[in-house]
Protein backbone atom coordinates (compact mmCIF):
# COMPACT_ATOMS: atom_id res chain seq x y z
CA UNK A 1 0.00 0.00 0.00
CA UNK A 2 2.81 2.09 1.14
CA UNK A 3 4.02 1.99 -2.80
CA UNK A 4 1.00 2.12 -4.71
CA UNK A 5 0.06 5.65 -3.20
CA UNK A 6 3.23 7.25 -4.10
CA UNK A 7 1.89 10.46 -6.54
CA UNK A 8 0.03 13.38 -6.18
CA UNK A 9 -2.27 14.90 -8.08
CA UNK A 10 -1.98 17.11 -11.08
CA UNK A 11 -3.83 18.97 -13.41
CA UNK A 12 -3.40 22.08 -15.48
CA UNK A 13 -1.73 25.06 -14.25
CA UNK A 14 -4.05 25.54 -10.70
CA UNK A 15 -4.35 22.00 -9.44
CA UNK A 16 -0.80 20.93 -8.70
CA UNK A 17 0.84 18.63 -6.46
CA UNK A 18 -2.61 18.16 -4.30
CA UNK A 19 -2.31 14.93 -1.57
CA UNK A 20 -4.46 13.44 1.05
CA UNK A 21 -7.30 13.30 1.36
CA UNK A 22 -7.73 13.98 -2.25
CA UNK A 23 -6.91 11.26 -4.64
CA UNK A 24 -7.07 10.60 -8.56
CA UNK A 25 -9.78 8.89 -9.69
CA UNK A 26 -7.29 6.22 -11.30
CA UNK A 27 -5.45 6.13 -8.37
CA UNK A 28 -6.07 2.97 -5.67
CA UNK A 29 -8.95 3.63 -3.52
CA UNK A 30 -6.78 3.24 0.00
CA UNK A 31 -4.78 6.33 -0.82
CA UNK A 32 -7.61 8.99 -0.56
CA UNK A 33 -10.90 9.38 1.67
CA UNK A 34 -13.85 8.38 -1.02
CA UNK A 35 -15.59 11.39 -0.90
CA UNK A 36 -12.38 13.19 -2.21
CA UNK A 37 -11.84 11.67 -5.71
CA UNK A 38 -10.72 14.27 -8.00
CA UNK A 39 -10.89 13.73 -12.15
CA UNK A 40 -8.74 15.60 -14.22
CA UNK A 41 -10.53 16.39 -18.02
CA UNK A 42 -7.77 16.45 -20.37
CA UNK A 43 -9.31 19.17 -23.15
CA UNK A 44 -8.05 22.57 -24.04
CA UNK A 45 -8.14 23.66 -20.77
CA UNK A 46 -7.43 21.24 -18.24
CA UNK A 47 -10.05 20.90 -16.00
CA UNK A 48 -10.44 19.40 -12.75
CA UNK A 49 -14.06 17.80 -10.86
CA UNK A 50 -15.03 16.00 -7.79
CA UNK A 51 -18.57 14.60 -7.74
CA UNK A 52 -20.13 15.71 -4.05
CA UNK A 53 -23.87 14.32 -2.86
CA UNK A 54 -24.52 13.30 -6.96
CA UNK A 55 -23.47 16.63 -8.03
CA UNK A 56 -20.05 17.57 -10.66
CA UNK A 57 -18.16 20.41 -9.61
CA UNK A 58 -15.39 22.17 -11.55
CA UNK A 59 -12.60 22.87 -8.84
CA UNK A 60 -11.04 25.63 -9.55
CA UNK A 61 -8.60 26.27 -6.33
CA UNK A 62 -7.50 23.79 -3.81
CA UNK A 63 -5.65 25.35 -0.33
CA UNK A 64 -4.13 22.11 1.62
CA UNK A 65 -2.87 24.29 4.93
CA UNK A 66 -6.49 25.82 5.19
CA UNK A 67 -8.58 22.48 4.05
CA UNK A 68 -10.38 24.63 1.39
CA UNK A 69 -11.06 24.44 -1.81
CA UNK A 70 -13.45 26.60 -4.46
CA UNK A 71 -15.55 24.90 -6.65
CA UNK A 72 -18.34 26.08 -8.73
CA UNK A 73 -21.53 23.58 -10.32
CA UNK A 74 -20.03 22.10 -13.85
CA UNK A 75 -23.85 22.35 -14.93
CA UNK A 76 -23.46 26.25 -14.99
CA UNK A 77 -19.83 26.76 -16.43
CA UNK A 78 -21.52 26.61 -19.99
CA UNK A 79 -24.41 27.73 -19.44
CA UNK A 80 -26.50 30.81 -17.40
CA UNK A 81 -28.73 28.52 -15.60
CA UNK A 82 -27.96 25.44 -14.02
CA UNK A 83 -29.12 21.98 -16.19
CA UNK A 84 -29.30 19.48 -13.46
CA UNK A 85 -32.55 19.06 -11.62
CA UNK A 86 -30.64 18.94 -8.22
CA UNK A 87 -30.05 21.05 -5.19
CA UNK A 88 -26.43 22.33 -4.16
CA UNK A 89 -26.08 20.23 -1.12
CA UNK A 90 -22.98 19.53 0.79
CA UNK A 91 -21.84 16.55 2.53
CA UNK A 92 -21.77 18.16 6.38
CA UNK A 93 -19.66 15.07 7.22
CA UNK A 94 -16.76 15.59 5.07
CA UNK A 95 -17.80 19.66 3.86
CA UNK A 96 -19.11 22.51 5.00
CA UNK A 97 -19.25 26.61 3.21
CA UNK A 98 -16.23 28.81 4.22
CA UNK A 99 -17.68 31.85 3.96
CA UNK A 100 -21.10 33.27 3.82
CA UNK A 101 -23.12 33.20 0.58
CA UNK A 102 -26.79 33.87 -0.54
CA UNK A 103 -29.19 31.46 -1.89
CA UNK A 104 -30.25 31.64 -5.33
CA UNK A 105 -33.44 30.00 -6.61
CA UNK A 106 -33.79 28.48 -10.07
CA UNK A 107 -37.11 27.90 -11.09
CA UNK A 108 -38.36 25.87 -13.94
CA UNK A 109 -41.78 25.49 -16.44
CA UNK A 110 -43.37 28.15 -14.47
CA UNK A 111 -47.09 29.13 -16.25
CA UNK A 112 -46.68 32.46 -16.87
CA UNK A 113 -47.37 34.94 -15.89
CA UNK A 114 -45.26 34.48 -12.53
CA UNK A 115 -44.79 36.57 -9.97
CA UNK A 116 -42.00 35.57 -8.13
CA UNK A 117 -40.81 38.59 -5.89
CA UNK A 118 -37.32 39.83 -6.40
CA UNK A 119 -36.42 38.59 -9.23
CA UNK A 120 -33.56 39.06 -11.04
CA UNK A 121 -35.40 40.93 -13.88
CA UNK A 122 -38.86 42.31 -13.15
CA UNK A 123 -41.61 40.04 -11.16
CA UNK A 124 -43.47 38.87 -14.48
CA UNK A 125 -40.68 38.17 -16.82
CA UNK A 126 -38.17 35.17 -17.22
CA UNK A 127 -34.48 35.15 -18.31
CA UNK A 128 -33.70 32.30 -21.02
CA UNK A 129 -30.78 30.11 -20.05
CA UNK A 130 -30.42 27.74 -23.21
CA UNK A 131 -32.69 25.06 -21.54
CA UNK A 132 -34.50 23.93 -24.89
CA UNK A 133 -35.10 27.78 -24.76
CA UNK A 134 -37.09 28.00 -21.94
CA UNK A 135 -37.55 31.09 -19.56
CA UNK A 136 -36.42 30.33 -15.98
CA UNK A 137 -37.37 32.83 -12.71
CA UNK A 138 -34.35 33.62 -10.49
CA UNK A 139 -35.22 34.42 -7.19
CA UNK A 140 -33.03 35.11 -3.88
CA UNK A 141 -33.45 32.66 -1.00
CA UNK A 142 -34.44 28.75 -0.90
CA UNK A 143 -37.95 28.08 -2.48
CA UNK A 144 -39.72 24.99 -3.46
CA UNK A 145 -41.00 24.92 -6.97
CA UNK A 146 -44.18 25.66 -5.44
CA UNK A 147 -46.57 26.08 -8.83
CA UNK A 148 -43.60 25.66 -11.17
CA UNK A 149 -42.15 22.34 -12.41
CA UNK A 150 -38.42 22.51 -10.69
CA UNK A 151 -36.51 24.41 -8.65
CA UNK A 152 -32.75 24.24 -8.36
CA UNK A 153 -30.75 26.08 -5.03
CA UNK A 154 -27.13 27.18 -6.16
CA UNK A 155 -25.06 29.32 -3.64
CA UNK A 156 -23.70 32.70 -4.76
CA UNK A 157 -21.47 35.01 -2.83
CA UNK A 158 -23.61 37.25 -0.40
CA UNK A 159 -24.41 40.76 -2.02
CA UNK A 160 -22.64 43.64 -0.40
CA UNK A 161 -23.96 45.16 2.93
CA UNK A 162 -26.72 47.57 1.98
CA UNK A 163 -27.31 46.02 -1.50
CA UNK A 164 -31.46 46.10 -1.99
CA UNK A 165 -31.59 43.84 -5.30
CA UNK A 166 -29.34 40.75 -6.42
CA UNK A 167 -27.03 41.36 -9.42
CA UNK A 168 -28.49 41.20 -13.07
CA UNK A 169 -28.48 37.75 -14.85
CA UNK A 170 -24.90 38.47 -16.61
CA UNK A 171 -23.67 39.86 -13.10
CA UNK A 172 -24.84 36.61 -11.34
CA UNK A 173 -23.75 33.90 -14.08
CA UNK A 174 -20.27 35.65 -13.77
CA UNK A 175 -20.19 35.72 -10.07
CA UNK A 176 -21.35 31.80 -9.85
CA UNK A 177 -18.86 30.80 -12.55
CA UNK A 178 -16.16 32.06 -9.81
CA UNK A 179 -17.25 29.87 -6.97
CA UNK A 180 -18.14 29.21 -3.66
CA UNK A 181 -15.57 28.06 -0.44
CA UNK A 182 -16.07 24.92 1.04
CA UNK A 183 -13.93 23.75 3.61
CA UNK A 184 -13.61 19.75 4.51
CA UNK A 185 -13.84 18.94 8.07
CA UNK A 186 -12.42 15.77 8.14
CA UNK A 187 -9.84 16.61 10.86
CA UNK A 188 -6.41 14.51 9.13
CA UNK A 189 -4.25 17.40 9.30
CA UNK A 190 -2.13 16.88 11.78
CA UNK A 191 -2.24 13.37 11.88
CA UNK A 192 -1.00 13.53 7.77
CA UNK A 193 1.86 16.04 8.73
CA UNK A 194 2.90 13.81 11.30
CA UNK A 195 2.94 10.39 9.08
CA UNK A 196 4.71 12.12 6.27
CA UNK A 197 7.29 13.80 8.08
CA UNK A 198 8.01 9.93 8.97
CA UNK A 199 8.60 9.23 5.59
CA UNK A 200 5.00 7.76 5.75
CA UNK A 201 2.06 8.28 3.50
CA UNK A 202 -1.67 8.74 4.56
CA UNK A 203 -4.26 6.79 2.89
CA UNK A 204 -7.57 5.36 3.60
CA UNK A 205 -8.90 2.28 5.65
CA UNK A 206 -12.09 1.43 4.09
CA UNK A 207 -12.96 -1.65 6.34
CA UNK A 208 -12.68 0.90 9.80
CA UNK A 209 -13.17 4.69 7.90
CA UNK A 210 -10.47 6.56 9.04
CA UNK A 211 -7.12 7.47 8.17
CA UNK A 212 -3.99 5.73 8.36
CA UNK A 213 -0.07 6.25 7.87
CA UNK A 214 1.48 3.42 5.46
CA UNK A 215 5.17 2.95 6.08
CA UNK A 216 7.50 1.38 3.87
CA UNK A 217 8.49 -1.54 6.59
CA UNK A 218 6.91 -3.17 9.21
CA UNK A 219 4.01 -3.00 10.82
CA UNK A 220 3.04 -1.50 7.30
CA UNK A 221 0.31 0.51 8.80
CA UNK A 222 0.04 2.91 11.54
CA UNK A 223 -2.68 4.85 13.33
CA UNK A 224 0.15 7.72 14.11
CA UNK A 225 3.29 7.63 12.53
CA UNK A 226 6.30 5.02 11.14
CA UNK A 227 8.16 6.82 13.59
CA UNK A 228 5.77 5.71 16.47
CA UNK A 229 4.99 2.61 15.11
CA UNK A 230 8.31 1.63 14.98
CA UNK A 231 9.24 2.20 18.53
CA UNK A 232 6.49 0.27 19.77
CA UNK A 233 6.72 -2.30 17.43
CA UNK A 234 9.37 -5.26 17.60
CA UNK A 235 12.09 -5.31 14.66
CA UNK A 236 10.85 -7.62 11.71
CA UNK A 237 13.17 -10.18 12.22
CA UNK A 238 13.14 -10.40 15.95
CA UNK A 239 12.27 -13.01 17.47
CA UNK A 240 9.20 -13.20 19.97
CA UNK A 241 9.95 -14.85 23.32
CA UNK A 242 8.17 -18.31 23.96
CA UNK A 243 5.16 -18.51 26.51
CA UNK A 244 6.21 -20.15 29.26
CA UNK A 245 5.67 -23.94 29.38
Amino acid sequence: MYQSCDRTFSCGENITEIGYPFRGFDDPPHCGHPNFVLTCNNGKNKTTNIEIMGVEYRVLEIAQTTQTMTIAREDIMEEACPTEMKNTTLDYSTFDFGAIYLNVTFLYGCPPPHVGGNLVKDSNSSVPCGNNGEGVYITPGNQGPGICNNSVIVPAPAPPEGATHLPNITELDRIMRQGFLVRWTIGSQLMCSNCTTSNGRCGYDLDNNKTVCYCSNSPYVSNTSCTMAMATSPPVNMALPSPPP
